[in-house]
C-alpha cells in the first residue's frame, strides 16, 4: 500500500510530501515528538499498520520538520505537493 503524507512550511510558503510504503492496512497516524529505535526524539508521523507477515501491529516513524503544519496522510498525492515530492527524491 502507498500513501502520501503531505504537509506546508509555515513562514516558508512551501510545501512538503513523503512517500510511504506499507506491507498492510493503515490501522491510525499520530503527529509529534517520538522516540526512534535507539530512544533519540524526532518530530514526525507516527504511523500503526497491520502487517500481514507477522499478523502483529508494526509502528513506522516518519520524520517531518518541527516547522510543518496541515499534516495529512493521503492515498493520492495531490497535484499541490508533487513538485514537493519529486524534488525531495
Amino acid at each position: 500500500m502507498i500513501l502520501y503524507i503531505t504537509f506546508d512550511l509555515r513562514n516558508a510558503g512551501q510545501r512538503g510530501a513523503r512517500e510511504l510504503l506499507l506491507p498492510g492496512p493503515l490501522l491510525g497516524w499520530d503527529v509529534g515528538e517520538f522516540p526512534n529505535a535507539s530512544g533519540v526524539k524526532h518530530h514526525g508521523v507516527r504511523v500503526r499498520y497491520h502487517d500481514p507477515r507477522t499478523g502483529y501491529e508494526q509502528i513506522q516513524l516518519v520524520e517531518i520538520p518541527p516547522n510543518a503544519g496541515n499534516i495529512r496522510v493521503r492515498d493520492r498525492i495531490p497535484r499541490e505537493y508533487k513538485a514537493a515530492l519529486d524534488s525531495a527524491a
